[in-house]
């Protein structure tokens, strides 16, 4: 009778283990994280009794929990992958929001500057044209001010995420060192037979929260604790310990926020080799679009004032007085690496703002040599051993101090022309809408010759000279002198003999400006060069001013003004749709996962309830298999006593 009621009160122990554990599944049906667990069963060993062997009824061999590792770790690769393209999403779509919205883009404002040039050189000496042209430069520095106050704005709103999701991670970091010493201390417990299913969750439910804030690598021990890497193998947490993360000003503007392990020098940067979750997103936005937007709106706006300064500074104001600077500039910044050894101090000038590229660089010392990284291609495009060095339009100068091998400096050409550009005339008259110069052809000539208006092409090392009259004497036929005349008691010959073919004419130019000559002058014929007297109505300069509405100024002279900024706008939208359909697709590929991790781990109700009948029935069972022993036990005393 013993063993028929030993059998019947380990199958009763066993069936109530298996309503607790199937209760347990009913009460966490909404847990997050949470893997359905069963009560796994082995049947104890027989007994000989000489008849053969007789069961001894059932043993709960553990609980176990419903688990796949593969569909776990899908799951967490899928969600930091999406929550890094969530974040570059969003902020990549205000982006294009700020620069490619019809009412508020730079694109019409420039172009209400280029139909003020047009009616200034429709009606040059009128007030009112001119005035709208100053009112509607003004509109768009203001705007290129606001672009760069928002962009600004978003760095650092991006940095401030960048310092919350390090607060998150160290958090979660410390939570799951706590739950692996939790493990720990149960597998020394119970051993590997009996695992602390609901302390796995709570781990694996953490690793799920890191990998929303970055892309995690996880290695489950031997006894059910995790180990965690992030970025290219760095160490978050080791069993019990935590390597804490810290933000600090990254190494060259301060501006950013670089990610160290807290007590790291000064110029430590995990943040290139993180990448998924939340922080992947800001940084690879950050130093992505983001740098490459403030870059080219930076550009843009060099890019607008050089070319209308260079043009507006070749002409001639309602004064008569040269033209002077349209727009205000912006120097290049240049920073200095925080872990440079070395002393020595960078000037950077932008010598050529055409030949500028859309791009920042990087100026780095090794060996005795200079090497100029620019950033857009990871293309060295200038080496030397200094202290000059030129390209894509900069020129370098150490202009003091020595540099120590592995030295670096940031050099940032355009970034604060958005922020600095501004309308630099004061008043209208200061536009330059004429030519400085006027030519003439002498009334006593007798030749057929004719000369034109001339243009100025580029003004001397001192401008004043544009205005020195010159006269173009004709020797003969063929051969000319250019004469310098403005002292005319004391001409200076320029050049003498000059060529001449009345066939192809001759081009001919001194101090900046050149003329065109054809026909057949004679000998004696004489033609003057000289300033404009009478340009209050000549709108050339102007002209040419709202001809830069096509001119391609830009990036090597490739592109003129339009056209970069569709070009930056279009390269905007190529890559909000690019993120888009990533977003899309890994949005599919997430919702696969989880549904997959579902089927093999979550808690399916109509299973659940089905297990509770079937358990309360063996429990009943196995209930009554315990009264009959007991009833046949007590008619055997029954038996005895009698």
């Amino acid at each position: 009778m013993a063993d028929l009621l030993n059998t019947g009160l380990s199958s009763l122990r066993a069936a109530q283990l298996a309503l607790s554990t199937a209760g347990h599944n009913i009460a966490n049906v909404n847990t997050e994280g949470y893997s359905r667990q069963r009560a796994t069963l082995e049947t104890r060993l027989p007994q000989y009794v000489g008849e053969g062997f007789i069961g001894t009824g059932v043993n709960v061999e553990t609980i176990s929990r419903s688990f796949d590792k593969f569909l776990t770790q899908q799951v967490r690769s899928h969600t930091a992958t999406q929550s890094q393209l969530d974040v570059q999403q969003g902020l990549t779509e205000q982006v294009d929001s700020l620069l490619s919205d019809g009412q508020a883009s730079l694109a019409p404002l420039l172009q209400g500057v280029y139909d003020a040039m047009q009616a200034v050189a429709e009606a040059p000496a009128a007030t009112a044209p001119r005035q709208t042209l100053l009112a509607q430069a003004q509109s768009l520095t203001d705007r290129f001010h606001e672009i760069d106050t928002q962009l600004g704005t978003l760095r650092t709103n991006v940095n401030q995420g960048i310092r919350d999701a390090v607060d998150q991670i160290n958090g979660y970091a410390r939570a799951l060192a706590k739950v692996n010493k939790e493990i720990g201390v149960a597998a020394g417990t119970g051993g590997t037979s009996a695992p602390p299913n609901d302390l796995f969750d709570e781990r694996d439910r953490l690793l799920q929260k890191l990998s929303e804030q970055i892309g995690v690598q996880a290695v489950i021990a031997g006894d059910g604790t995790a180990n965690v890497y992030v970025g290219s193998g760095q160490a978050l947490v080791t069993r019990y310990d935590v390597q804490t993360l810290e933000t600090s000003p990254d190494s060259y503007t301060g501006e950013d926020v670089a990610i160290r392990y807290a007590g790291q020098k000064q110029g430590s940067d995990l943040a290139p080799f993180l990448t998924g979750g939340k922080i992947g997103g800001y940084i690879a936005f950050r130093d992505g679009m983001l740098s490459r937007v403030q870059g080219d709106v930076g550009l843009f706006a060099a890019g607008i004032a050089d070319a209308v300064n260079r043009q507006q500074t070749k002409g001639l104001d309602l004064q008569g007085r040269l033209g002077e600077a349209f727009f205000t500039t912006a120097p290049a910044r240049v920073f200095g690496n925080a872990n440079n050894d070395g002393d020595a101090q960078l000037n950077v000038t932008v010598a050529s703002v055409p030949d500028l590229q859309r791009s920042d660089y990087e100026l780095r010392y090794a060996n005795g040599n200079y090497s100029l990284l620019r950033f857009s291609d990871s293309k060295v495009i200038a080496t030397g051993s200094g202290p000059g060095l030129s390209g894509d339009g900069l020129d370098i100068d150490i202009t003091s101090g020595t540099p120590a091998n592995g030295d670096r400096f940031l050099i940032q050409p355009a970034r604060l022309a958005a922020s600095q550009i501004g309308v630099a005339l004061i008043g209208t008259d200061q536009i330059a809408a004429a030519v400085p110069i006027a030519t003439a052809a002498a009334r006593a000539n007798i030749g057929t010759g004719s000369i034109s208006a001339g243009t100025v092409n580029t003004l001397p090392t001192t401008a004043s000279d544009v205005l020195k009259p010159v006269e173009i004497r004709f020797t003969s036929e063929t051969t000319y002198d250019l004469v310098d005349v403005s002292d005319p008691n004391n001409p200076v010959t320029l050049q003498s003999a000059s060529a001449y073919s009345a066939s192809a004419g001759a081009t001919i130019g001194v101090n900046g400006w050149e003329v065109r000559v054809s026909g057949q002058p004679q000998n004696g014929d004489v033609f003057a060069v000289g300033p404009n007297t009478a340009g209050s109505g000549d709108n050339r300069n102007m002209l040419a001013l709202a001809g830069l509405a096509t001119k391609r100024v830009m990036t090597g002279s490739t592109a003129d003004l339009k056209g970069f900024y569709a070009g930056v706008i279009g390269d905007i939208g190529t890559q909000s749709q690019r993120i888009s359909t990533a977003v899309t697709a890994q949005t599919a590929l997430l919702n696969q996962a989880k549904q997959a991790r579902e089927s093999a781990s979550g808690v399916n109700l109509d299973e659940e309830a089905a297990d509770l009948m079937r358990f309360q029935q063996a429990y009943a069972a196995s209930a009554q298999v315990m009264k009959t022993a007991d009833e046949l036990f007590q008619t055997l005393l029954g038996i005895a006593r009698g």
